[in-house]
């Protein structure tokens, strides 16, 4: 099973944009404020990566102020990473499930489990 995006809010006090490097029918700008709910939920893409170039060419990116790399580890949990940080940080632990992502005015995504 994968983890899937269900809902986006964005509450980061700007404009924020949802890219999937492997499947652009994902690719959503989703304005202050809103929430962004996906046609079918989004695919969080799996793989590896210890820096954000090599999150870059793999995870599911958001951006809002800075681009964010969020990816399943493969190891029950979701990481991310920005050009800012040295490492990326795991902001998810959970059995793959339907996750809601929030970009927070902060900078970092807070993910949560979905209701459904």
């Amino acid at each position: 099973m994968a983890y899937h995006i269900t809902l986006i809010t964005n509450q980061s006090g700007t404009l924020a944009a949802n890219l999937n490097p492997k499947a652009s029918r994902d690719d959503a700008l989703i304005a202050n404020g809103a929430k962004f709910v996906p046609e079918r939920p989004i695919k969080i893409n799996k793989g590896v990566a210890g820096t954000y170039a090599t999150a870059f060419s793999f995870a599911n990116l958001m951006f809002d102020n800075s681009w964010i790399a969020l990816w399943d580890n493969g190891n029950d949990g979701i990481n991310y990473i920005t050009p800012a940080m040295q490492f990326p940080q795991q902001v998810y632990t959970g059995p793959a499930s339907n996750v809601v992502v929030a970009l927070n005015a902060n900078g970092a995504p807070t993910i949560t489990k979905a209701a459904n």
